[in-house]
């Protein structure tokens, strides 16, 4: 009888634990805001010198931006016009720097 009662608690706890286990819930990914990955995207470029294929993701964070602060963004666009048509490492390098400091101020 012991031996009997031992197996059904058990096997009641089993399906207990696994019915409440259910499949993973989906979770909310919540992107960075714009200003931070604006703000990383300029600091790998005034590393590296060079824009490469993240050029073409500056105008939509810029757009983000200006929708949040219409006068940074405003300052931003103006130079992101400037960074996208500087050539050479030191000219690139000098323009995400002056975004980046426009982007904390």
């Amino acid at each position: 009888m012991k031996f009997t009662s031992r197996i059904v608690i058990t096997l009641g706890l089993a399906v207990v634990g696994f019915v409440g286990c259910s499949e993973n819930a989906p979770v909310a990914v919540t992107p960075p805001p714009a200003i931070k990955t604006l703000e990383v995207a300029l600091d790998e470029i005034n590393k590296a010198g060079q824009m490469g294929s993240i050029a073409d993701e500056l105008p939509r964070l810029v757009e983000e931006i200006k929708v949040a602060d219409p006068d940074k963004g405003a300052a931003l666009e103006k130079d992101l016009g400037e960074l996208l048509a500087a050539r050479g490492g030191a000219a690139v390098r000098a323009k995400a720097k002056a975004m980046s400091t426009t982007l904390t101020k």
